[in-house]
């Protein structure tokens, strides 16, 4: 039985803040090769989400921004993200159409079942121990043309091939190349379960539709029913942040893309972004980019789109 868990935006439509593999690809067991296109755009996205199954994304052209477990990264052409089975993220274009990507969408425990390794293989992708995020030079280096060859098997031959033997060959160099590049330290994450999903959804709802006024916990607890307590517990389960560092995130995000695609000033964009000051909006982008938001504009306006 397929978990699924709904909640509200702003225009009472249902989102999935759990996304089902059949949601991808109703007839793919093991692997799921997407073709060429574009990311969500930030003003239509409510796609906050995670799902069972390791995503890697190749950034064709253009620029974009990346929301994985609780970071945010400015990902341009040639760009790889990573984003482990589980971990809360998504990725939305700055501008309308503002980039091509190509995904690989991998169930590893049905991909690899009949690889000796198959255990150690699984491991590296636990969220509870690591955390997707944006390949540095060097680990791109590595993968990029690995998982190359992959869409080259699925560019090559029609049907896609999904069971040829060296897709899960493939990917389990992509993962054993990962493998130096893991962070010795863990960043241990509590399981989070489809109740605990359910009771977060209404805020998180809510702090997307409403990120650019005043967010009272008050308010979040009465839509999830639960104490300001247990709430912070929940959603600190579930994302790996409380509500409120999560509502800077939200904001921080649409800040850059603010900065990156108008001409607005930082004080104008500030305001439209829920900040009450400033100060306090410099505070919060160096603490969440570390860099502030005047040094940004000048980095991501030069990225061609």
């Amino acid at each position: 039985m397929q978990k699924q868990t709904f909640t509200e935006s702003g225009n009472d439509a249902l989102m999935p803040l759990f996304t089902p593999l059949s949601a991808f690809d109703r007839t793919a067991k093991r692997l799921v090769v997407t073709g060429e296109r574009p990311l969500t755009n930030l003003s239509e996205s409510r796609r906050i989400h995670f799902h069972d199954f390791l995503e890697i994304g190749y950034c064709m052209s253009g620029s974009a921004l990346y929301y994985i477990r609780d970071e945010i990264y400015p990902v341009g052409q040639g760009d790889i993200v990573i984003v482990y089975p589980g971990e809360v993220h998504d990725g939305c274009n700055i501008r309308a159409g503002s980039s091509i990507w190509r995904f690989l969408f991998v169930n590893v425990s049905v991909l690899f079942a009949d690889l000796p390794d198959r255990e150690h293989l699984i491991q590296l992708t636990d969220r509870t121990k690591y955390r997707g995020r944006l390949c540095g030079s060097a680990e791109k280096k590595r993968i990029l043309p690995l998982l190359q060859r992959i869409f080259d098997l699925f560019d090559e031959q029609e049907p896609p091939p999904r069971e040829h033997p060296y897709l899960a060959l493939l990917t389990a160099a992509i993962l054993y190349e990962t493998e130096r590049f893991l962070p010795e330290k863990t960043s241990v994450l509590p399981e989070a379960s489809e109740e605990m999903q359910r009771i977060v959804a209404p805020a998180v709802a809510y702090m997307m539709s409403h990120y650019a006024s005043p967010v009272r916990m008050e308010t979040l607890c009465e839509l999830c029913y639960v104490s300001e307590g247990h709430l912070r517990r929940v959603f600190t389960a579930v994302f790996g942040i409380p509500p409120v560092a999560f509502l800077h995130k939200i904001r921080i995000r649409h800040a850059c893309a603010a900065l990156e695609s108008s001409e607005d000033s930082i004080l104008s964009i500030a305001d439209q972004c829920g900040y009450a000051s400033l100060s306090s909006f410099n505070r919060q982008f160096q603490k969440i980019l570390q860099m502030s938001p005047s040094a940004y504009r000048q980095v991501y306006r030069k990225k061609p789109l």
